[in-house]
């Protein structure tokens, strides 16, 4: 679930989105919030707090389009996040220009040596899907991988637990 700067920002986030998890019956641990990298240019300090506050309720935080902000590297180790979303941008030009390919390999290692997990975003082919994974970046969404679909179809999808061929 995206979340605005002005969303996570609200004093009242924590206990709004406990009550939300109450009510839908929603495993704490299966929702992920994703935060634009502008987010992190916020108070460092009430963001430390107000995220900490969100993982108590054991809750996943997700930094998307990560490498396109201005936040600061550093900001990875200072603030609890589980995860960065690698900007389409970037994917874009894998396969096309190599600067593509080693800045997203860079986030792929910083990522790692954090902890965190990494999603490349807009996966349209296989050759991208391809280096992704020699760049060692385990998951991706985008058109190549599977189109919006509506909620009762995918069910469906999941079921047939199809694998991407990747060379």
């Amino acid at each position: 679930v995206n979340l605005s700067a002005r969303q996570i920002v609200d004093p009242s986030i924590a206990s709004l989105l406990e009550g939300v998890l109450k009510r839908t019956g929603v495993r704490y641990g299966g929702l992920c919030l994703e935060l634009t990298e502008t987010v992190f240019m916020e108070d460092v300090e009430y963001l430390r707090k107000t995220l900490a506050s969100l993982k108590v309720l054991g809750v996943k935080l997700s930094i998307d389009d990560f490498g396109t902000g201005y936040s600061s590297l550093s900001r990875l180790k200072d603030v609890p996040v589980d995860a960065v979303k690698v900007d389409r941008a970037f994917v874009d030009g894998l396969g096309i220009d190599p600067h593509h390919s080693a800045l997203v390999g860079a986030i792929v290692a910083i990522a790692d040596a954090l902890g965190l997990e990494v999603t490349a975003e807009g996966v349209e082919n296989q050759d991208q899907l391809a280096i992704l994974k020699r760049l060692g970046c385990r998951r991706g969404q985008g058109f190549y991988l599977a189109r919006p679909m509506p909620a009762a179809d995918m069910n469906q999808f999941v079921a047939k637990s199809y694998r991407w061929q990747v060379e």
